[in-house]
């Protein structure tokens, strides 16, 4: 399995970093009372939303990442979870989004991630 690479961030920006946990209960609202709910699976997918400041150089060798290694994104890689950067198997959920930071040569990758339950 691809590892995100060394030579990239290995913590994401605090700013906008979000976890969403996996739903897995059915509700039913019945004509009275309380919802009546049950588990849906035993195990979901977590999504995350990360996004890191790059260089010009780390944006080159993010693409060759995502281009070569992830195979244009359908492949599942290690990625390094905060807060203890324990890699955990991760797919990306959503093309990633590049836009220009502040400077010249410096971008901000942003992320939809979801973990492999």
């Amino acid at each position: 399995m691809p590892v995100w690479p060394a030579a990239l961030p290995q913590r994401p920006l605090i700013d906008g970093y979000d976890e969403a946990l996996p739903d897995l209960v059915v509700r039913s609202q019945p004509d009275v009372g309380w919802a009546k709910t049950r588990r849906r699976a035993t195990a979901g997918p977590t999504r995350i939303a990360a996004a890191y400041r790059m260089t010009t150089a780390q944006r080159a060798i993010f693409e060759a990442f995502l281009a070569l290694d992830l195979e244009g994104g359908t492949q599942a890689f290690d990625w390094p979870r905060p807060p203890g950067g324990a890699p955990v198997p991760v797919r990306l959920a959503a093309a990633p989004r590049v836009s220009s930071a502040r400077g010249p040569g410096r971008w901000t990758i942003s992320l939809t991630l979801e973990t492999m339950p």
